[in-house]
């Protein structure tokens, strides 16, 4: 039996926030976010228990498959909402609504080119509670922000089989929408790092004297946001002890031995009008992190407007950032399917001197180092490890322009440019290296050759 569920937007649009990169929009709709709906409907109602087992039912069925079609990313809309909490020692005036503190608030936002999407389970048993569904599903006003308003339907057979005919087929398409089709299962290897990357936009503030940042900064600008993260933390989220997924460390200081934020330069690169420039930040939150813990990572880098970089100035962060195609984050975890072959951005500083005198047996070495690399951040070992000064990828300043990263009896690490070899498709993002939370190492997918 196939089974599905129909999803329409009604104002064309869907508002919702990617649980995953807060400040992205979703799309297409999890289904764990329509389940969300269902249940929210259910109780809204004052359903019955035939709803219920339903839901149950339901909860029970392995992942759907989704079909969708491509969407258009809309501008954020930022509001400032004031805070509930109490501040300390408050006054009836400072608890008035005009006078409490406000805090940004973005409401990102796509317009698909076709306003239904089908959530679709396969050979799977019949609903005893069908018709409790169908009615469930009817009480369903949103998914996502309350903005984003649908109607939700049981999709019969000959709907879903009208669907597949006409639109992935490639016969006739109702208003020339084109339909992809999510599987949930994905073998591709991935990393340690949540591939939804939080981005934001590096701006100069009006009294900064530097118009640019360049890849070189790369370490002035993740320590500075690693820091102000941390202050965040401690400050906005009231959290006594930092945890080490945030700061990197034990309780005793020394060095997490479990993933935690990592940051990485985002440059304009690998194009023909490419020039190095440093255009935004990405934010790298662990994949294993649990739904109360990635909302606190969230929370606290959303709260770092801005980044004081000495020398360099002040520079603000930027969620709108529409135009600029190097801060989609897509360019830099790789697509869905993944890709074999990375080349790096910033150069891969190693953990140890090589031990061998002659020079083959040290590009040996190396390359065993960077191979071992791939392995710690969860990835396939690679076929084959490139080393050179320069990167393939054009604008990257060779690896001699970087600072070089200082060890603690004060020597300065090698480091180096790479590419990477896999034998299947793996997903970033990638960060190789002894700086890798820092953000040298990091690789970006190289295009595959035209067959």
């Amino acid at each position: 039996m196939t089974f599905a569920i129909g999803i329409r937007y009604r104002t064309g649009c869907a508002v919702a926030t990617d649980g995953a990169a807060c400040g992205q929009p979703e799309w297409p709709p999890h289904p764990a976010q329509v389940l969300m709906a269902l249940v929210a409907a259910h109780w809204d109602s004052g359903g019955g228990d035939d709803e219920r087992e339903a839901l149950r039912w339901l909860q029970r069925q392995p992942p759907p498959a989704v079909l969708f079609s491509e969407a258009d990313r809309r501008a954020p809309v930022t509001a400032y909402i004031p805070i509930n909490d109490r501040p300390t020692g408050s006054t009836l005036l400072q608890l008035a609504p005009l006078t409490r503190t406000k805090q940004p608030r973005s409401f990102p936002r796509v317009r698909p080119h076709y306003d239904t999407v089908y959530l679709i389970w396969e050979t799977v048993r019949d609903c005893p509670q069908l018709a409790a569904l169908q009615a469930l599903c009817a009480k369903v006003l949103r998914i996502g922000h309350r903005s984003s308003l649908v109607q939700v339907w049981v999709a019969d057979a000959s709907e879903l089989e009208a669907a597949n005919i006409v639109r992935i087929n490639g016969a006739t398409a109702a208003r020339g929408a084109a339909w992809r089709r999510w599987q949930p299962v994905d073998a591709t290897a991935s990393t340690i790092w949540s591939p939804q990357l939080i981005v934001r936009c590096l701006v100069p503030t009006d009294k900064c004297r530097h118009v640019r940042l360049d890849l070189a900064a790369t370490l002035q600008v993740t320590a500075a946001m690693h820091k102000a993260v941390i202050s965040e933390a401690q400050q906005v989220l009231g959290l006594d002890s930092v945890p080490e997924w945030i700061c990197g460390h034990q309780p005793d200081r020394s060095p997490s031995e479990q993933p935690h934020l990592a940051y990485f330069p985002l440059a304009l690169v690998d194009s023909a009008h490419a020039t190095g420039r440093l255009l935004g930040l990405a934010a790298a939150v662990p994949a294993d992190l649990n739904g109360e813990a990635r909302r606190t990572a969230h929370a606290a880098i959303e709260a770092v407007q801005e980044l004081c970089l000495g020398r360099l100035g002040r520079w603000k962060l930027l969620t709108d950032f529409q135009g600029k195609a190097t801060l989609n984050a897509e360019l830099w975890s790789g697509p869905e399917h993944g890709a074999t072959r990375w080349a790096t951005v910033t150069p891969i500083a190693f953990d140890q001197h090589p031990k061998s005198k002659d020079r083959q047996a040290q590009y040996l070495e190396l390359s065993e180092m960077v191979a071992a690399g791939c392995e710690r951040i969860g990835l396939p070992r690679p076929i084959r490890v490139r080393l050179a000064n320069v990167s393939p990828l054009h604008a990257v300043p060779p690896a001699h322009v970087f600072p070089r990263l200082q060890r603690k009896d004060g020597s300065r690490r090698r480091h180096v440019h790479a590419v990477l070899y896999f034998d299947q498709p793996v997903r970033g993002p990638i960060a190789v290296g002894a700086g890798r939370y820092r953000g040298y190492g990091f690789c970006r997918p190289l295009r595959e050759p035209a067959h």
